[in-house]
């Protein structure tokens, strides 16, 4: 019993920061899928691809998609064509 009682605050601060760590990876996940509907690609078929990793990936392609698209061209095909 007193076990019981001593480990609910511990349990309860492990499950909020579950709830939390889920809410940012979930926003995360629609930003990318965002920004990847939005951005200039060479070609269709690159951006659904893309799209589709990114859509069924969840968390994960949308990391994998940041990590390959996103860091490598921040402003889209379109804005670096301009400079």
């Amino acid at each position: 019993m007193f076990t019981e009682l001593f480990m609910w605050p511990f349990m309860a601060a492990f499950f909020l920061v579950r709830v939390i760590i889920g809410v940012i990876l979930f926003i995360f996940w629609i930003t990318m899928i965002i920004d990847c509907a939005q951005r200039k690609f060479k070609n269709s078929d690159e951006k659904i691809v893309w799209l589709v990793i990114t859509i069924l990936g969840t968390w994960v392609g949308a990391l994998a998609y940041y990590l390959v698209v996103r860091i490598s061209n921040p402003q889209g095909l379109s804005k670096k064509a301009k400079k």
